[in-house]
């Protein structure tokens, strides 16, 4: 059964990214093609991956609007992921593998929360 990604379930998705490291770099050159492809690999391997984004932007605003059409460009170029949040020059990202690995997690941690 697949996950159905409620904001309930999103938020969780969130809480259990707060341990994880960003594995993919997202730099001046934006998005290249080696970009995704490396995006695609790390998001089948590990399901639940941040995406770290540094780049210049004049204000705050135009960095913000930058970092959500990055967001959204990566979703157009891929199959199956979904955006789960994006807080400062950090996205994440999910997309459910076969081994459902982040689902067991799931499983686990709401068991540890009573």
């Amino acid at each position: 059964m697949a996950l159905k990604l409620t904001p309930a379930v999103k938020k969780e998705l969130f809480g259990l990214s707060h341990d994880l490291k960003p594995v993919v770099m997202i730099g001046q050159n934006l998005l290249t093609d080696s970009l995704i492809a490396e995006f695609n690999n790390s998001i089948d391997h590990h399901e639940l991956i941040k995406v770290k984004m540094s780049f210049e932007g004049d204000t705050s605003a135009e960095r913000k609007e930058i970092r959500q059409a990055i967001c959204q460009e990566i979703l157009n170029q891929t199959t199956g992921v979904e955006l789960i949040k994006i807080i400062g020059n950090i996205a994440v990202f999910y997309k459910p593998s076969k081994a459902r690995k982040v689902e067991e997690k799931l499983k686990l941690w709401r068991a540890s929360r009573g």
